[in-house]
């Protein structure tokens, strides 16, 4: 995986915790939204670089497959 790619994953990963943050908030306080936001991107981010997961190949293929056909890099 090159630098480029893991900088796309990073973008993807604070898209998501914005966006939690934004859905959040509007049902709950600030410091909640937040801490949403960043469980999201914390569970995209470490369920692409998994730790002690037993078969993660299958999702992270098809998303590898996805940046092959978009990304020029």
């Amino acid at each position: 995986m090159t630098v480029a790619r893991q900088m796309v994953e990073v973008v993807v990963a604070t898209v998501l915790a914005i966006a939690g943050i934004l859905l959040t908030g509007l049902v709950a306080s600030a410091s909640l939204a937040q801490t949403v936001g960043i469980i999201i991107a914390c569970g995209y981010y470490f369920s692409r670089y998994p730790w002690g997961s037993r078969q993660p190949e299958g999702i992270n293929d098809s998303i590898d497959a996805f940046y092959d056909r978009i990304l020029p890099f």
